[in-house]
């Protein structure tokens, strides 16, 4: 029997619940830029240095080591291009956490800094 090919996240898979008085309350759109070409998928962590939105790295010093946002739509990125992204940045909204894109981050801090912006993680059982 063939084997079908591993799907990556969909948004249903991500975003468990919500809330707000009307549609993209806590979703915006950001300008994502990074060094290199990068293909940003489905539950990717993304920080900011106050300006530009990157990848969340957790050893970065410029403010983007700590998640701030979440992306919830497939998009590649060319080298050094500011491109607009979609993003989920604050609650009240709940996200799956098998469907964090973590990076170099544990889960661990990666879930503090995401219940932070009043996302709550929920976890499977």
């Amino acid at each position: 029997m063939a084997k079908l090919g591993e799907r990556g996240n969909k948004l249903g898979n991500l975003i468990k619940y919500e809330e707000g008085t009307h549609i993209g309350y806590c979703r915006k759109v950001v300008s994502a830029t990074e060094s290199a070409a990068t293909d940003y998928v489905i539950g990717t962590l993304l920080g900011t240095d106050g300006t530009d939105w990157f990848i969340s790295d957790p050893v970065a010093t410029d403010g983007s080591e700590v998640p701030a946002a979440i992306v919830i739509e497939d998009i590649s990125l060319e080298a050094a291009t500011a491109t607009d992204v979609v993003v989920l940045y604050r609650g009240p909204a709940g996200v799956a956490d098998e469907s964090l894109v973590l990076g170099d981050h544990t889960q661990a801090d990666a879930n503090a800094a995401i219940e932070a912006l009043g996302i709550k993680i929920m976890e499977r059982v």
